[in-house]
């Protein structure tokens, strides 16, 4: 009886171990989503970031899925400089990208990481730096949506290479001509806070 009892035990974790491989998903599809997965050995994800048309280029993200409960070891194989992980390690979203938290503070090198999976962290962000996206622009704006036509006013500067929209706020006397104007812009890349 105890024997079987041990089989079983056996099998059930190889058959979960073989099924959580299975189910491990590395990706660039989310916001600012920028890396290319080169291998996947074990518990060990050999990657960096997409370079495109740029000889260096620090910034990365990407997204884990169906890693529950599992610790991987995030390599990063383009070593160029002091490689691309910050002091503070990756900044890490559980909530598909409403709040951040860095988790491994301090407990991150430069060149990789280790992340444990809790058992309901089945899609798991993580970026270079903290980001702002086009969500966190809307919520911003939604939050503020009472002052909208009378002390804020949104609109689009112009449009991107592909496109999207770029937005723009005017903020204090958007009814009128004033009598001052001042123009405040943030760094144009991508998903930089």
């Amino acid at each position: 009886m105890k024997h079987n009892f041990l089989l079983y035990a056996i099998l059930s974790a190889a058959a979960t171990y073989a099924n959580n491989t299975a189910l491990l998903r590395i990706d660039a599809d989310l916001p600012a989503g920028n890396i290319i997965v080169d291998a996947v050995e074990g518990d060990t994800v050999k990657l960096q970031q997409d370079l495109r048309d740029s000889k260096q280029w620090f910034y990365w993200a990407f997204r884990v899925r169906g890693a529950n409960g599992r610790t991987l070891h995030f390599d990063f194989t383009n070593k160029k400089g002091n490689g691309p992980v910050g002091v503070r390690g990756p900044v890490v979203s559980t909530d598909g990208g409403k709040t951040f938290s860095y988790p491994l503070d301090g407990k991150s090198k430069s060149d990789g990481f280790t992340y444990t999976f809790g058992a309901n962290d089945n899609d798991v962000l993580f970026y270079e730096c903290h980001p702002y996206v086009r969500a966190d622009w809307d919520r911003f704006v939604k939050r503020h949506e009472k002052h909208l036509g009378k002390h804020f006013a949104v609109e689009t500067l112009c449009r991107s290479h592909k496109g999207a929209d770029v937005p723009a706020a005017r903020i204090g006397c958007v009814n009128k001509e004033p009598r001052f104007r001042d123009f405040i812009s943030a760094r144009q890349h991508a998903s930089e806070s």
